[in-house]
This record gives C-alpha cells, sequence and structure tokens, in this order.
C-alpha cells in the first residue's frame, strides 16, 4: 500500500496475519474486531520510528 502511495487499510493488512497464529481465521477475525470498535481501519497517519533515545 505505503508502495502505491496509498494509505495503510488496516482490515486488509490483517489478512496478512493468517499464518501468524495457529488460531489461524479466528485470531485474524478477532484483530478485525478490535480494528472496527476502536474505528482504526485507515491508519492514513501512522509510521514507523526507528530512531531510539541515546
Amino acid at each position: 500500500m505505503r508502495n502505491k502511495q496509498r494509505p495503510l487499510e488496516a482490515l486488509k493488512l490483517a489478512d496478512g496475519l493468517l499464518q501468524y497464529s495457529e488460531r489461524g481465521e479466528a485470531y485474524v477475525e478477532e484483530i478485525k474486531k478490535m480494528i472496527r470498535s476502536n474505528r482504526l481501519n485507515m491508519l492514513r497517519e501512522v509510521t514507523l520510528n526507528l530512531e531510539r533515545d541515546a
């Protein structure tokens, strides 16, 4: 999504977690439920800060 200069869509990204947990689809659905309940689907302003304070 970032490579295409598009906003991150949390619900679509959650699908990539299918193999992350042995719970499989149940895990992904639980994550999606949290995303929906917290209104976090469109992550336009999210950035990754790799710098650490010394």
